[in-house]
């Protein structure tokens, strides 16, 4: 009789989405091996086949979200499109991943939390660096695209505008996490997407969504 065999790739998947949940609803220093493998269906000696430690499912999970938060982005930005239709799409694409993952926001505090410890976080505080760079490096590229194409102010300042966008989307995110109330982001998102192309707007342009009576001056 021929050996099962695995497809471990998948069988990975479903043990970081497992331990995502219990991360999420215990919290990280709280979470035991053992309750990630009761949540995957697998024994606590399996989970060692995969992966070293709970550490070890931590980073990857957080790797994973970021990677593939910029995956999309990089994708919306060397697409058609004018700029702010890139923009929009980069919005667009958040609240996607905010739905996706909404039950598990608090997770995200989590990732923060170990993050912000510096060198002593390790590879995560590093890999965390990074991907921000990326993300400030892609929307300021789109900023910079938009006023060479006329579609933005020649003042803007891209480095400072890029910089509030991750800001921002990143609270609406803490803010979801911590209260509930707040509910469905998409409405958010239509605000501050308002607010930011209207501050961005050339003289007498009403961005998407707009009309020119509305349009800030």
């Amino acid at each position: 009789m021929s050996p099962i065999k695995v497809d471990v790739e998948e069988k990975k998947r479903q043990i970081l989405l497992a331990a995502a949940r219990v991360f999420a609803s215990s919290g990280f220093q709280a979470s035991t091996v053992a309750a990630v493998a009761r949540k995957a269906g697998v024994s606590k000696g399996s989970i060692y086949d995969y992966f070293k430690s709970k550490r070890e499912m931590f980073v990857m999970l957080v790797q994973e979200m970021l990677r593939q938060d910029a995956e999309e982005i990089s994708k919306i930005a060397t697409g058609a499109g004018s700029a702010r239709e890139k923009i929009e799409s980069v919005f667009e694409s958040w609240v996607a991943k905010a739905r996706e993952w909404q039950e598990l926001s608090g997770l995200m505090l989590e990732f923060w939390a170990e993050a912000s410890q510096g060198e002593r976080s390790g590879s995560l505080s590093r890999f965390f660096n990074k991907s921000y760079k990326d993300y400030h490096r892609m929307l300021k590229g789109l900023l910079d695209e938009g006023i060479s194409n006329g579609e933005f102010r020649a003042d803007t300042d891209c480095d400072q505008t890029a910089a509030m966008v991750i800001a921002c989307l990143d609270g609406v995110l803490l803010q979801s996490a911590l209260d509930r109330r707040l509910g469905e982001v998409g409405p958010l998102k239509d605000t501050f997407l308002q607010f930011l192309l209207q501050g961005i707007a050339r003289p007498g342009d009403a961005p998407a969504g707009t009309s020119r009576k509305g349009a800030r001056r």
